[in-house]
C-alpha cells in the first residue's frame, strides 16, 4: 500500500530516502540586545525631531512670529550683529499659548545670521485671531560676545 503525500505551495519536492533522517530547518537567530536598543533610540529620536517640527510649524503659522521676524531683520542693531539675513534655525523651540479673550504668546527660538548666532525671546498678545497680525509684540534677543551673555530689546 503507497501513501501519498501531498506538496506543500511554494516549496520545492524533497525526497526522503528511508535510511537518512528528513533535514529541518535552522530555528531563527534572534535580534541581539544591541539591535533593539539602536532600534528603540531610532524610535525616540525620530519621535523627538517630530514634535521639534511640530512645534516649529505652530509657533511659526503664528501672527506673532511672522511680525516679530520682521522686527527682528528690519531692525538695524540686528543686521549689524548677526549680518542678513537672519533666521530661525531648526530645534527646540519652546513655547506656549493661551486663548480665551484673545491671544498670549510666549516663546523661545534659535536665531542666527552669517555672524553669529543667538536666541530670541518673544512676549506677544493679541484679542484677536491666533493668524491675524494685530500682536503686541515685546523681542528680545541675547547672544554670546567676548565670552559673557548679552542681551537687547527689539525696538
Amino acid at each position: 500500500m503507497a501513501i501519498r503525500l501531498s506538496r506543500r505551495p511554494g516549496r520545492a519536492s524533497r525526497r526522503v530516502s528511508s535510511g537518512a533522517p528528513a533535514k529541518t530547518a535552522a530555528p531563527s537567530r534572534p535580534l541581539s540586545p544591541l539591535a533593539g536598543c539602536l532600534g528603540l533610540l531610532g524610535v525616540i529620536g525620530a519621535c523627538i525631531g517630530a514634535m521639534c517640527l511640530l512645534s516649529m510649524g505652530m509657533i511659526g503659522s503664528s501672527g506673532a512670529y511672522r511680525q516679530a521676524m520682521a522686527r527682528v531683520r528690519a531692525d538695524p542693531n540686528v543686521s549689524e550683529l548677526f549680518g542678513t539675513p537672519v533666521n530661525t534655525q531648526f530645534g527646540f523651540w519652546t513655547g506656549g499659548a493661551g486663548g480665551g479673550n484673545g491671544w498670549t504668546m510666549r516663546f523661545d527660538a534659535p536665531l542666527a545670521g552669517p555672524r553669529r548666532s543667538g536666541n530670541m525671546l518673544v512676549r506677544a498678545s493679541t484679542s484677536g485671531s491666533y493668524f491675524e497680525e494685530a500682536w503686541s509684540v515685546q523681542i528680545t534677543i541675547t547672544y554670546d560676545a567676548d565670552g559673557k551673555r548679552q542681551a537687547f530689546v527689539v525696538r
